[in-house]
């Protein structure tokens, strides 16, 4: 009797797991990019941790059509399949500035779902005050390579400022603190992540009273060419961000 019970209990795990698996199979494979590694959003790559891993986590487990793959692809890259329309995918994280299409007419565009906004970060001797991009001339400032600086770059062109790029924020405020450069710019979050974790440097460096950017909504960037996932991930993005699960996650973080 005891014999059969366990042998029917197995039997019914095995089908359980063969249907879970067909079904999980017969959604459609969608890459999600991003092209930027910075915490809190991405804080080991290897091992597929941060916020972004999160939400595409939530995702997955939300959508009855599509199976969420989140990939690393450096920003120049990105910005080269963007242009030649050969992304097979979308792009997390950003915003319709960084890619030229304030009008939101060269891409669609999900609904906000990380809030942050931008810094001007110097070393404490400089103590540098932004105004305007145009109160930066005859700085040198560091970025990270492959990001866009709106109206920075466009003075980096008409060699007004002198622009250092590095491979990531960690490596940016290093630069500052080093006396290797005199201003960067960062987003709020991660340089609060990255503070976390080295203390000492919050005295070592000067924050603008001014921001660089006003608070904005990091979202999804969608070539036109699949107006599908738009109609997906709308949905998707407000049921993650609204429930208690995600408010959960989030303070794990901050």
């Amino acid at each position: 009797m005891y014999t059969k019970s366990l042998q029917h209990l197995l039997l019914l795990m095995v089908l359980f797991s063969s249907y879970c698996t067909v079904a999980y199979d017969e959604k459609k494979a969608v890459n999600i990019y991003i092209g930027h590694q910075k915490a809190p959003y991405v804080t080991n790559l290897s091992q597929r941790q941060g916020l972004y891993f999160d939400l595409v986590r939530q995702f997955n487990s939300r959508s009855e059509n599509y199976r969420f793959e989140l990939v690393y692809m450096p920003r120049k890259r990105l910005n080269r399949n963007l242009h030649e329309g050969s992304l097979d995918g979308a792009v997390l994280g950003v915003i319709p500035a960084w890619f030229k299409d304030k009008s939101q007419s060269k891409y669609l565009w999900t609904e906000g779902i990380f809030e942050d906004y931008d810094l001007v970060v110097s070393s404490v001797q400089l103590s540098f005050e932004y105004q305007t991009p145009e109160s930066m001339t005859g700085q040198t400032i560091v970025g990270v390579t492959g990001y866009y600086y709106y109206g920075v770059d466009e003075l980096v062109h008409q060699q007004k400022i002198v622009r250092v790029d590095v491979e990531n924020e960690h490596r940016l405020l290093e630069m500052i603190i080093l006396g290797r450069v005199n201003i960067g710019i960062i987003g709020h979050a991660t340089l609060l992540s990255i503070l976390a974790d080295n203390e000492s440097w919050r005295e070592r460096l000067h924050l603008s009273k001014n921001t660089f950017s006003k608070k904005f909504l990091r979202r999804i960037l969608i070539p036109k060419y699949y107006p599908e996932l738009l109609r997906e991930l709308n949905p998707l993005i407000s049921s993650v961000i609204n429930s208690r699960e995600w408010q959960k996650v989030l303070q794990s973080y901050y």
